[in-house]
């Protein structure tokens, strides 16, 4: 494992650290949960990233690596937005539609990823290296699903932020 496979894999496990501590500082508080899910999956990708580029088995990179990876940049961005909605308060209710809606892609993309059907990458190891090709299509998906999540979470906590007065504004 080289210098950079090893600074990936101490930020991923400090990530997933730092869910736990904020997690056990108030576990009631549903922001700090989903902070912590955000942690726990960001940082798995990190600790999966380091794997990655450090073992040379293409079996082992499609059946396990690569689904563990997408596993997490899949369920990071919906933590990311449920955490802005409950974070330091929440402004009102989310309908049972839109909780739905909300729910669906996530839900369906870690059931294709699973299945082995949703990837947006070809593994093959070429002269004792790992070498990916982007699927286009797949990742253009799964761009478009990743930024969408973001995007609406930021826009939660900039509302939030334009709204808020006094101790809530810092």
């Amino acid at each position: 494992m080289n210098k950079i496979n090893i600074i990936i894999l101490i930020v991923g496990l400090l990530n997933v650290i730092l869910g736990f501590v904020v997690l056990a500082k108030n576990k009631k508080n549903p922001s700090n949960f989903w902070f912590f899910i955000m942690c726990l999956f960001g940082g798995g990708w990190g600790v999966m990233k380091a794997v990655q580029l450090s073992v040379l088995d293409v079996e082992m990179h499609d059946l396990w690596i690569a689904r563990i990876m997408m596993l997490g940049v899949i369920v990071a961005p919906v933590a990311y937005f449920i955490f802005s909605h409950y974070f330091p308060y929440k402004l009102k209710e989310f309908s049972k539609e839109k909780i739905f809606l909300l729910f669906l892609a996530p839900i369906a993309m870690v059931i294709l990823t699973l299945f082995g059907i949703f990837t947006y990458t070809e593994n093959s190891i070429v002269s004792g290296n790992l070498h990916r090709e982007i699927i286009f299509g797949e990742f253009l998906i799964f761009s478009i699903y990743f930024f969408v999540y973001i995007v609406l979470g930021l826009n939660i906590l900039l509302k939030k932020h334009r709204l808020s007065e006094g101790i809530n504004k810092e």
